[in-house]
C-alpha cells in the first residue's frame, strides 16, 4: 500500500534515494532527492537536495517531527534493487538536530 506513495525513479540517474516519514503506520510525507536551485528555498545544497531534507521540508514544519520516524531508501537503476543508503555529513547534522530538538524518534 505504502508503494503508491512511492516516486518513481528519474531514468536518467543512477539511483534515487527516497525518503518517507510516518507516524505510527501512517505516511506522512515521501520525497526523494532532486535537482533543483535555491531559488526554490531552502534544503538546497548547491543545485541539489537530498531526500532526507526534501522530506522535512515537504512535511512542513519541523515540530511535526514529534513522535514520528523516517525511512531512506536507495533505489538502483535497473529495477527494483535496493542499494545502501547512508546520509551525508550535512545530513546526519540536520537529522542528529531533528532527534535531539523536534522529537524525531529514529532513522531507518
Amino acid at each position: 500500500m505504502v508503494r503508491q506513495h512511492i516516486p518513481v525513479p528519474v531514468k536518467h540517474r543512477t539511483h534515487v534515494h527516497v525518503a518517507m516519514i510516518f507516524r505510527r503506520s501512517k505516511l506522512l510525507a515521501s520525497a526523494t532527492n532532486a535537482v533543483g536551485s535555491r531559488s526554490r528555498g531552502c534544503g538546497y545544497s548547491g543545485a541539489t537536495i537530498h531526500a532526507e531534507r526534501a522530506v522535512i521540508k515537504k512535511l512542513g514544519d519541523e515540530k511535526m517531527l514529534n513522535g514520528c520516524y523516517m525511512i531512506v531508501v536507495r533505489m538502483m537503476k535497473g529495477g527494483p534493487y535496493l542499494g545502501n543508503s547512508e546520509p551525508c555529513d550535512e545530513c546526519k547534522k540536520h537529522l542528529n538536530k531533528c532527534i535531539e530538538n523536534h522529537g524525531l524518534l529514529r532513522v531507518y
